[in-house]
């Protein structure tokens, strides 16, 4: 009987430990799928300007992120460039909210896909941040932010 009432206690404590646990895990902390940002290209659009309205859009999402859900730790971002119906990443943000109330600039945080612009078929590709200060408070134009499960 003593092992028994033994096991008894030992699977309640387990339970009572488990229970507690998705308290302590809070899912605003845990790793989440990148939401995706697409920049759809003008006429006449050259790659730096996909560039920085990906930036600008990035900037903004995170933001407004982090403004509207306190419980939001940490975003990641994918930007991609869509052009003549091909879509290639331009670039990956990731950032914490501490991170982000300490450097709130989009280049600290991004990594650049140096070869998009040529995969998009712009014949100069040079890379050139957005300056944050600069940044319009709107959504840009030819944006479509969409949460995509992989």
């Amino acid at each position: 009987m003593g092992s028994i009432r033994f096991s008894r206690q030992v699977v309640i404590g387990i339970v009572i430990a488990c229970s507690g646990l998705g308290q302590i895990i809070n899912p605003a902390f845990a790793s989440k799928t990148p939401s995706n940002i697409t920049v759809v290209s003008n006429n006449g659009d050259n790659f730096a300007n996909m560039v920085q309205r990906g930036e600008s859009a990035a900037i903004s999402t995170i933001r407004r992120s982090f403004s509207r859900n306190s419980r939001t730790n940490q975003i990641s971002l994918i930007v991609l460039g869509d052009r003549n119906a091909q879509k290639v990443p331009m670039m990956r943000i990731s950032v914490t909210r501490s991170q982000w109330q300490r450097k709130p600039r989009i280049k600290a945080w991004t990594k650049y896909y140096r070869d998009a612009g040529k995969i998009l078929g712009f014949p100069n590709n040079q890379i050139t941040a957005a300056n944050p200060s600069n940044v319009p408070k709107s959504k840009p134009n030819n944006l479509q932010v969409s949460q995509t499960a992989k």
